[in-house]
């Protein structure tokens, strides 16, 4: 429910701010659930690129992957492909693709964290104190 106000907001701010002729580079979508085409509909242009990365961006190790919009240019998908690259990896693909992106490179960090907790628990139960058990887990898989 939550999520309606806040399209209509992001609605209201996109027709207000990004007019055709205001646009002079590419906007950026960053929402999982926001298509390139939706954005067209509310600020009508299209030159959008939509862009999903997952969590590890907070510490520069990202899995992004771009898709670009009708109008946007190949000039702006390198220069979004340097800002992203600037906290880990980029791809580019087919916007049609971004629901299975979104659950594989979104999720993926979460099965890690049980991975390294599963293995933590192996070397306590090898005798091993938590603390280093928990450190050698995470520094195996890092």
């Amino acid at each position: 429910m939550a999520l309606i106000p806040m399209m209509l907001l992001i609605h209201q701010c996109t027709t207000k701010l990004l007019t055709p002729h205001s646009v002079s580079c590419c906007s950026i979508i960053q929402w999982p659930w926001v298509d390139v085409q939706c954005n067209y509909e509310w600020a009508g242009h299209n030159r959008f690129t939509r862009v999903i990365s997952n969590t590890p961006a907070a510490i520069g190790e990202a899995a992004s992957v771009m898709s670009l919009g009708a109008a946007a240019t190949e000039e702006d998908g390198e220069l979004i492909a340097k800002l992203f690259g600037a906290i880990g990896k980029i791809w580019k693909t087919d916007e049609k693709l971004f629901d299975a992106i979104t659950r594989l490179s979104g999720s993926s960090p979460a099965y890690i964290y049980l991975v390294i907790e599963a293995l933590a628990d192996g070397g306590v139960a090898a005798v091993l104190p938590r603390e280093p058990a928990l450190g050698l887990a995470s520094q195996t898989v890092n």
